[in-house]
């Protein structure tokens, strides 16, 4: 046999099994990286790792969404998918759509088509919040509504119809935000709404009628964010008190309930 490999290098011949052996390996690496990259954990994302056949569906008018401007998206006990539009409100079950419009002909339907904000409650309730029509509560038995409805002739109805949040506390009393008439605590023994609304000539009142947020502190205190500002209710009290003077600090303070509210360039909030 001819040595085509020179004098100094090995022959071909006994290249080859060492270069298909390399071969080998280097495949069974990369197969090996590849079983790994593919059982990561999706909490694995955010470290330049990302997940392989994410799949996007837009649903639109044409599969059967009532109006393309969604406000609001929630789930409920049962998996259905609630989204809230300028046109009304619609369930999804991953397939189909099923609408619901107001019918001023029946009172047991939605209480307007402008839907605001959605929520469901620690039992799985869903509350619907409109704008222009008050609250509507989901009744999934009979599948239609309990509408509330601010009343001008009665002082224990909703202060106004315009909703913007809706919120369940620890203790299970809902609050409504609505937009200019205040906050509005509803008792579910007999449906009466109790009123905050601002007064300027009461510094321990709401700050602004607009509500724009609700959440609790751990100590149950309720956190209001307005149009004029950050307003924290004490229950003990039954007052509300405006920490924009304290809370406008760079540093920050201590909240009751081991809140902390900051204010940075790029963030601010409680935590």
């Amino acid at each position: 046999m001819i040595n085509v490999s020179g004098p100094d290098q090995p022959p071909a011949l006994f290249c080859r099994p060492a270069f298909y052996l390399c071969l080998m390996i280097l495949m069974l690496l990369c197969s090996s990286n590849m079983v790994v990259y593919a059982s990561l954990p999706r909490d694995d994302i955010g470290f330049g790792i990302q997940p392989r056949n994410i799949q996007l569906q837009i649903l639109s008018a044409k599969d059967g969404l009532s109006q393309a401007s969604i406000n609001s998206i929630v789930q409920d006990k049962h998996g259905f998918m609630w989204f809230g539009t300028q046109e009304g409100l619609n369930r999804y079950d991953g397939y189909d759509f099923n609408v619901y419009l107001h019918n001023p002909k029946d009172q047991r339907s939605l209480a307007h088509d402008w839907i605001w904000t959605t929520y469901v409650d620690r039992s799985g309730q869903l509350w619907v919040g409109t704008d222009g029509g008050g609250l509507s509560r989901y009744v999934h038995e009979s599948d239609d509504f309990i509408n509330l409805r601010h009343d001008p002739s009665y002082p224990y109805s909703l202060s106004s119809d315009r909703i913007r949040v809706i919120f369940q506390d620890s203790a299970g009393i809902y609050w409504i935000g609505t937009d200019g008439g205040g906050l509005n605590r509803l008792d579910r023994v007999d449906g009466n709404f109790v009123r905050y609304r601002h007064d300027p000539e009461d510094a321990a009142s709401l700050p602004s009628d607009k509500i724009e947020a609700i959440i609790e502190a751990r100590n149950g205190d309720l956190w209001i964010a307005t149009a004029n500002g950050l307003a924290r209710f004490d229950r003990r009290d039954q007052k509300f008190h405006a920490d924009s003077d304290e809370t406008s600090g760079r540093g920050g303070r201590s909240a009751p309930g081991h809140w902390r509210w900051q204010s940075t360039d790029r963030h601010c909030g409680l935590q």
